[in-house]
């Protein structure tokens, strides 16, 4: 099992994060084909930085993971993701091998 972590930054007026939760949630929603939900992060003791949002996308495998990345919807998500890099960061955790 694959996860894509994806956590955006309290960085920028609350009216640009809202518009960044609402595109990256139907960007994924378009490849995936199911909707993804954000949580409000309220805290990270050890954490300097400050965040606005957090969500995940569970995929069953690398290769499922890898395939919808590469649909044409999956790469307007990725060039989307890559003009906000100072408002969110993406984590990829592997679970497979457990």
């Amino acid at each position: 099992m694959m996860k894509v972590l994806i956590f955006i930054r309290k960085n920028a007026e609350d009216s640009v994060l809202q518009e960044v939760e609402q595109v990256i949630s139907e960007k994924t929603n378009s490849f995936l084909k199911k909707n993804i939900r954000f949580a409000n992060l309220e805290g990270g003791l050890l954490s300097p930085e400050k965040f606005y949002k957090f969500a995940e996308i569970q995929f069953n495998s690398r290769d499922e993971m890898n395939r919808l990345f590469q649909t044409p919807e999956g790469k307007e998500f990725n060039k989307f993701i890559s003009n906000y890099h100072n408002l969110v960061s993406i984590f990829f955790a592997n679970f497979e091998g457990e």
